[in-house]
């Protein structure tokens, strides 16, 4: 699966593409978006890399922030990997 984020209209949106090819997209609000192999996470990835919920992410004063929810394999942002329970933005 791939994903990226995109902003319309002073809202964001996830799009991503699932395993069987379709595209797909998910806008985010002002609740955190869960990311994890949970059947309970907003979006759902069935990866023995992925955890319960795996990281989140959020709208924060008109930015979006990805943040590790304390993952196993932990989460990569443009290569880094981010620490646990700390919002991060991206760099576009």
């Amino acid at each position: 699966m791939s994903s990226n984020y995109s902003q319309r209209r002073n809202s964001f949106m996830v799009r991503y593409t699932t395993s069987d090819g379709h595209s797909a997209t998910i806008t985010l609000t002002d609740q955190p978006l869960i990311v994890g192999s949970s059947i309970t996470a907003d979006l759902r990835i069935e990866s023995t890399f992925i955890s319960r919920r795996h990281l989140a992410l959020s709208i924060q004063n008109n930015r979006v922030y990805v943040t590790d929810l304390g993952s196993r394999n932990g989460t990569y942002l443009n290569g880094y990997r981010l620490t646990a329970n700390q919002p991060t933005e991206p760099a576009n």
